[in-house]
C-alpha cells in the first residue's frame, strides 16, 4: 500500500504593508500581499494591527487590497502586518513584515482655560491656567504663547513670548516689562502643527510705578 504525504508551508507575505495616506486618525493602507513564502491558495487575509506601546489588535478577515485603520491616536507610532490563510488545519502563516508609521497631529481640542492672575506688580503680570496634557494637545510636540497688548500716549503695543513648549509644562507665566497703571489684553494660544486654539481675553491694570 502506498501511502502519498503532502506537507504544504503556510503562506507569509515576503513584503510589509505599503501606505496610502495618514490622517491623525486613522492609516489607509495597502496589504501588498501578492507575493509570498509558503503555499496557497490564500483564503483569508487578516490586518494585525498595535502602536508601538500597547498590544495587538487583529481585523478579521479583510476582503480588499486595502484597508483604512480608523479610530487611531494622534501623532502615534503604529505597527501594522498581514496574516494569510490556506485551506486545512494549520494554513495560517506567520505575520509578514510591518509596516512602521505614525499619524498625524492633530488639531487641538481647545484652547487655554481657566486663565487667572496670579501676582500684579507696576511693571509685570504673572498668570496661570488650568494644566493640559495629551488629550488636549492631541500632539507630542507643541507651544503655548503669551499674546498682549496695551496703548500708551495712543499707540498701541503689541506682544508674544513662548510660555509653555514641549519640554516646559509649569502652568504659569510672567510677562515683564510693562508699563505701569496700564490696562493689558492677554491671551494664551495653543499651536501645534496642524492648529490652533486660543483661550479668552483677560484684560489685567498694572499696578502703579513703584508697586
Amino acid at each position: 500500500m502506498l501511502l502519498n504525504f503532502s506537507f504544504t508551508d503556510p503562506p507569509t507575505p515576503i513584503a510589509p504593508p505599503q501606505l496610502n495616506s495618514v490622517g491623525a486618525t486613522y492609516l489607509w493602507i495597502q496589504l501588498n500581499a501578492n507575493s509570498i513564502s509558503g503555499d496557497g491558495p490564500i483564503i483569508q487575509r487578516d490586518i494585525d494591527y498595535r502602536s508601538t506601546s500597547g498590544s495587538w489588535t487583529d481585523i478579521q478577515p479583510v476582503d480588499s487590497h486595502q484597508y483604512k485603520i480608523g479610530h487611531l491616536d494622534p501623532d502615534t507610532e503604529y505597527e501594522i502586518r498581514v496574516l494569510l490563510t490556506r485551506p486545512g488545519e494549520g494554513g495560517r502563516g506567520a505575520p509578514g513584515p510591518p509596516l512602521i508609521m505614525r499619524t498625524k497631529c492633530g488639531d487641538p481640542m481647545h484652547g487655554p482655560r481657566n486663565i487667572e492672575v496670579v501676582k500684579i506688580k507696576s511693571k509685570q503680570i504673572t498668570i496661570r491656567w488650568e494644566p493640559f496634557g495629551y488629550n488636549v494637545t492631541r500632539c507630542h510636540s507643541f507651544n503655548l504663547t503669551a499674546q498682549y497688548r496695551y496703548a500708551v500716549g495712543g499707540q498701541e503695543h503689541v506682544g508674544e513670548e513662548v510660555c509653555q513648549d514641549t519640554g516646559h509644562i509649569q502652568p504659569q507665566y510672567t510677562l515683564r516689562g510693562l508699563p505701569p497703571y496700564t490696562n493689558v489684553s492677554v491671551k494664551l494660544v495653543l499651536m501645534n502643527s496642524e492648529g490652533r486654539k486660543e483661550s479668552d481675553e483677560l484684560v489685567i491694570q498694572t499696578d502703579e510705578d513703584g508697586k
